[in-house]
C-alpha cells in the first residue's frame, strides 16, 4: 500500500467520525512512540523500531512526555 493511500484513508476516517483534528501518519508515529515508552519500552528498542540511526533522535520523545506529565499532588 503507498504512503498515499495510507494517508488518504487516514483522511477519510477522520473526517467521517468528525474527529475534529488534523491526524497524520507522523501524529500516529508520536502517539506510537509515546506510547511504549510510558509502557516502559527502552529507548533502544524505541530507536530501532522507529529506524532512526541516532539515539539522540529518539531522545525528542522522552523530553516530550517529562513536559507532558503533571506534577504530583495536582
Amino acid at each position: 500500500m503507498s504512503e498515499a493511500a495510507v494517508q488518504g484513508a487516514m483522511k477519510l476516517i477522520t473526517t467521517k467520525i468528525d474527529f475534529g483534528k488534523k491526524v497524520s501518519l507522523h501524529t500516529l508515529r508520536h502517539s506510537y512512540a509515546t506510547h511504549l515508552l510510558e509502557a516502559g519500552v527502552s529507548l533502544k528498542f524505541i530507536q530501532q523500531a522507529l529506524g532512526h540511526s541516532s539515539l539522540q533522535t529518539t531522545m525528542i520523545y522522552l523530553h516530550l512526555r517529562r513536559r507532558a506529565r503533571p506534577t504530583r499532588g495536582r
